[in-house]
């Protein structure tokens, strides 16, 4: 490539090769030609160039634009999940660091979400490995669009957004604060003992009677905790233990002396999502951190969906066609340095796809819309739904197989007697003879979580 007075000459190498070699499973198509460009330094070069203004935009994207199918976008984005492979030897930190969080729920079925979660990606990981991360602050308690544990270099994102929820009065706050200030009666306890759980946290005698009042002090930790006033320190048997911030993490001013502006957290959300999740749909963008709500800059409120299109234009974010299940393509998004992802997807053949039964809560199912969109897939979490109207069962687990979903499974584990049941197989429509393939079966096998306890199925099947 060279450059002289505004002109510029473009030479690059493709490599062609055999359908077979590329596409056993996968192929990537071009715009005029299937060749593929094996190395991103010509994108590269195109990217510097057009931050000069030397070349045309219409011309970066007729040479950059790729179209992929449905069956591929599946791939990058269990790939990037660490969905495709199977697990390794991983550290659960850097497990966590790569899914950009890791959702925490307290119920228990087989095991907590966060255990499967980690257990379907690394063979390293043990329980309660999480909260010693917790505890030796590599890792924080905050909110992305549920409570979930994060990388502590990623604090200075979050606290700016604790900082705007403070501003977010919930009625059953105020109320309590007309009549005492309880928060700075609590804030003084913690003060005094460093450390504080639930059960120190005592309800006034004068406290206003509201509906739920008696779960005011989790409420008010809660309230305390989501707005940055105290931090997370530990957990025992699942109860959270508090500390003021600058008692968690003795650098926290440094931590927060240079915070994000408003523009540059937004930019970091998006960024970190696309790196985890892969190229990705508007929704699903929007969604994996619930970073929907406007943006104030210069005085005016800018959509989420607008500053995107302007990433997009500006080449901050590129975008690729991905065929749908309706055989029309859509937009994703994506960061220009994602091209080697589209231009070296893996490759599998069928008895080679790896099994894992995923919980409710793991990261690929966030955004629903967009997991119906890209693998047509139906699935909502029943376990706040009333027994009657349970379609699935309390605790349905998606299997994934490959770069399907291919049924789910409700299941029970019964720790006493150590035995694994599965309650009710629902397949889709079609993948219902995936029960007859002995190869689905032995990776099952593989993946079930809890090794140690014998499978049957339950008598009430």
């Amino acid at each position: 490539i060279t450059k002289k007075k505004k002109t510029l000459s473009i030479s690059g190498y493709f490599f062609f090769s055999s359908r077979r070699r590329h596409t056993r499973y996968i192929s990537v198509t071009g715009v005029q030609t299937c060749a593929l460009p094996i190395c991103s330094s010509l994108i590269f070069a195109i990217l510097v160039f057009k931050e000069e203004n030397i070349i045309n935009r219409n011309l970066i994207q007729l040479i950059i634009d790729l179209k992929i199918t449905n069956e591929q976008s599946r791939v990058l984005h269990l790939n990037s999940l660490m969905l495709w492979e199977g697990p390794g030897k991983i550290k659960a930190l850097d497990v966590i660091k790569k899914l950009s969080y890791l959702q925490i729920d307290a119920i228990y079925s087989i095991a907590r979400s966060q255990d499967i979660v980690l257990h379907n990606r690394t063979t390293s990981y043990q329980e309660k490995d999480v909260w010693k991360l917790l505890e030796e602050k590599k890792l924080f308690e905050g909110f992305a669009h549920a409570r979930c544990l994060l990388p502590i270099d990623d604090l200075p994102y979050y606290y700016t957004k604790m900082l705007r929820k403070r501003e977010s009065v919930p009625q059953w706050y105020r109320s309590v604060s007309e009549e005492l200030d309880w928060q700075a009666e609590i804030l003084e306890t913690v003060k005094i003992k460093e450390e504080i759980a639930i059960k120190d946290v005592t309800i006034p005698e004068n406290f206003p009677k509201f509906t739920g009042w008696n779960q005011a002090p989790k409420r008010m930790l809660d309230y305390l905790s989501t707005r940055g006033y105290l931090f997370s320190s530990k957990r025992e048997k699942f109860q959270s233990f508090y500390k003021l911030p600058e008692l968690q993490f003795k650098n926290f001013d440094t931590i927060v002396s240079n915070l994000p502006s408003r523009e540059e957290e937004f930019l970091f959300h998006i960024k970190s999502t696309l790196r985890t999740t892969g190229p990705s749909p508007l929704h699903r963008l929007l969604h994996y951190k619930y970073i929907h709500s406007s943006i104030e800059l210069n005085g005016k409120k800018i959509s989420p969906r607008t500053l995107v299109s302007k990433y997009i234009k500006d080449g901050t974010l590129t975008e690729i066609k991905v065929e749908g299940n309706d055989g029309k393509h859509v937009i994703y998004a994506c960061l220009p340095d994602q091209s080697d992802m589209i231009t070296d997807l893996p490759q599998k053949d069928q008895d080679e796809y790896n099994c894992f039964f995923l919980s409710p809560f793991d990261n690929a199912l966030w955004s629903r819309e967009s997991l119906f969109a890209q693998y047509n897939f139906d699935y909502k979490m029943e376990v706040y739904v009333p027994k009657i109207k349970r379609v699935y069962g309390f605790f349905t687990m998606p299997i994934l197989f490959g770069p399907d979903f291919v049924g789910r499974v409700d299941v029970k584990l019964e720790r006493k007697d150590g035995i694994f049941h599965f309650l009710k197989w629902s397949w889709e429509k079609n993948f219902k003879q995936m029960k007859s393939i002995g190869y689905f079966w032995e990776r099952s096998e593989e993946r079930r979580v809890g090794k140690e306890c014998r499978s049957r199925w339950s008598p009430y099947h």
